[in-house]
């Protein structure tokens, strides 16, 4: 298995729409720079020790420098046109195309401007695949993508599937790319040309095998090496419900893993299985080093895959009382197998070859059914959010008795996948139910939940997202602060403000006067961001009402009445509403200081009198 890609970039600006158009750029334009910097970082060829893709890192003939990433578990080394050795002299820059015609997935960067793009141009019997990008308002504030894809007939359909919004300039254009890239080269190969050359090249090897390396031992004889490779069983009595040493009905036996449990390829089961996706039928139960999938024996040819998931995001599993294996993955969506066997102990020996697997290949762990007991009125003594994930036990209660703890996540309840119920439906269980049964996953060994990859990666995005929301809101604040502070008409405001502010020894009465120098915070409702698949456009300019509600946020409050009022109530204040609040507090002040002054004058003449 290789993990090391290559991807050719070519440039075309605008107006251009030819091959050879695109490989006579000689430099690159700052929106091809902007692009490049979110794919990878730029390297020094020369004594470059990582993947170099046919590149030289010794005598600098193929360029100074390239463009190296990693993604995920994959080497990546783009050919960039124009990072690859420009020759005036030669209109088809054949140092160039040696290197990106060769390669499978190109991508291909259009500046404003830039004709439509045709495969039909393009002259190379290795590009199968080429993913498009088109750039809108480059280097700016509202940089935004489009992105096509284009391939062969002969290569197969792969994903990740298109959006229909634009991409902005961010960490999920990145992914989207390189995961079309690899996808797409993966799939070339498993079609057409490419699948015809593979085929050809292994049963020439074979061929080879058998011709020059076929020994006349046979297997009888050299069965006590091949025993070390065997499994060597022994009892599990932890989770045994039959009697005695003989082993009843439930005993389930532990291995030592055998090397090929350890293999890159998969290790393949014939199973019953049956989840909310499929219908209960026998399939093909593959479990690689990377993905889980099941096959319709019927289809194989056919290449139909019932159902798949990563491997990192299988959560854990039970044994189930019916004989069979319930995995949980994703969001603790639930897929129950039984092995096909001629007999019990024979499905028991298969359920633990594939526990071994998962423990190999996953991060899970075998869950825990725990039963549930209420107290004098009604409880269980736990508190979980909407995600099943424990937050709180309450102390010497019957939950923590049975060793739930925090951090826990609920997978199942009452033997129904918790990704299936509805909050009503859970609270009607917790509430309604006689014998309450939960299935949970105790936490990793940090204590923290377990969730899956796709999970973690989701909650990356959405902080992400949150991040640069929050960062653009205080970009804008900024800016509508300057505004305000060099308004003509609110300097005189402003510096009466920052004069009462410097005297902090006045006193106030809580009760009807905030301090002038507390400032509003803005609601942290409005920071809320859900995960959403869609973007609006980007706008050039703020329109009014966005304006009056950030300006909104640094007007003072007049009073701890009006600020509370202002929290509740989801329309902003008018700019004149604003102003007219700061006057108000500025004369309160000043009735203040009056009020004092006068105060300190009538007990000098007191004191004088006396």
């Amino acid at each position: 298995l290789s993990f090391q890609r290559k991807i050719g970039i070519l440039y075309c600006k605008g107006g251009q729409s030819s091959e050879e158009e695109m490989y006579n750029n000689e430099t690159a334009g700052p929106a091809f720079q902007e692009f490049l910097s979110i794919l990878g970082d730029k390297v020094q060829l020369k004594g470059f020790d990582k993947y170099r893709a046919q590149l030289d890192n010794k005598t600098d003939s193929t360029g100074t420098h390239s463009l190296y990433t990693r993604y995920q578990d994959y080497e990546i080394m783009f050919h960039v046109s124009t990072m690859l050795p420009f020759t005036a002299s030669n209109s088809q820059q054949l140092l160039r195309k040696r290197h990106i015609g060769n390669d499978i997935v190109t991508i291909v960067f259009q500046e404003p401007g830039a004709l439509p793009f045709t495969p039909q141009t393009i002259r190379s019997h290795f590009q199968h695949v080429f993913i498009v990008v088109h750039v809108h308002n480059p280097c700016s504030n509202h940089t935004s993508y489009s992105v096509a894809v284009t391939r062969t007939a002969d290569t197969p359909s792969f994903g990740p599937p298109l959006p229909t919004t634009l991409f902005r300039h961010s960490p999920e254009l990145r992914d989207f790319l390189l995961s079309k890239a690899v996808n797409g080269e993966n799939a070339a190969e498993r079609g057409g040309k490419f699948l015809a050359m593979a085929t050809r090249t292994r049963e020439e090897y074979l061929r080879d095998l058998a011709r020059d390396h076929v020994t006349t031992t046979t297997l009888d004889s050299c069965s006590s090496k091949l025993a070390i490779l065997g499994l060597s069983k022994k009892r599990d009595r932890s989770g045994s419900t039959g009697t005695g040493d003989k082993g009843g009905k439930g005993t389930r036996w532990a291995y030592s893993v055998p090397p090929e449990f350890h293999s890159s390829g998969s290790l393949v089961w014939t199973v019953k299985a049956v989840s909310v996706t499929i219908p209960e039928s026998i399939y093909m139960l593959g479990i690689s080093s990377e993905m889980l999938v099941l096959v319709d024996p019927k289809k194989e040819r056919e290449g139909a895959v019932s159902f798949h998931c990563s491997c990192r995001d299988v959560l854990g599993w039970t044994y189930s009382s019916k004989g069979g294996l319930d995995l949980y993955y994703g969001r603790a969506g639930r897929l129950a197998i039984c092995p096909i066997a001629s007999n019990e102990t024979e499905v028991e020996n298969e359920i633990n070859h594939i526990v071994k697997r998962l423990q190999v290949v996953s991060g899970g762990c075998e869950t825990r059914e725990i039963p549930l007991l209420r107290n004098g009125l009604g409880q269980l003594g736990f508190n979980a959010d909407s995600g099943g994930f424990v937050i709180e036990v309450e102390r010497f209660s019957m939950a923590e008795t049975v060793g739930l703890c925090p951090g826990a996540r609920l997978v199942a309840i009452c033997g129904q996948p918790f990704c299936s119920l509805t909050p009503d439906d859970v609270r009607s269980l917790f509430l309604r139910a006689k014998k309450v049964t939960v299935t949970t996953l105790p936490p990793d060994e940090a204590g923290k939940p377990r969730r899956s990859f796709s999970e973690l990666y989701v909650k990356s995005l959405q902080e992400q997202r949150i991040l640069r929301r929050s960062e653009g809101d205080i970009e804008k604040e900024d800016v509508i602060a300057r505004k305000a502070e060099t308004a003509p008409e609110t300097k005189n405001i402003l510096r009466t403000l920052s004069v009462q502010e410097e005297r902090t020894e006045f006193r106030f009465n809580k009760a009807d006067l905030a301090p002038p120098d507390i400032i509003p915070q803005p609601d942290p409702s409005r920071d809320e961001v859900m995960m959403d698949d869609t973007f609006e456009e980007p706008q050039a300019e703020m329109s009014d009402s966005e304006t009056l509600v950030h300006e909104e946020t640094f007007s003072p409050a007049p009073s701890t009445q009006k600020h509370s009022k202002n929290a509740i109530s989801p329309a902003p204040q008018s700019l004149e509403d604003e102003w007219q609040s700061i006057s108000d507090l500025t004369l309160a002040c000043n009735s203040i200081l009056e009020a004092m002054s006068k105060e300190e004058i009538l007990m000098t003449k007191l004191q004088s009198w006396k």
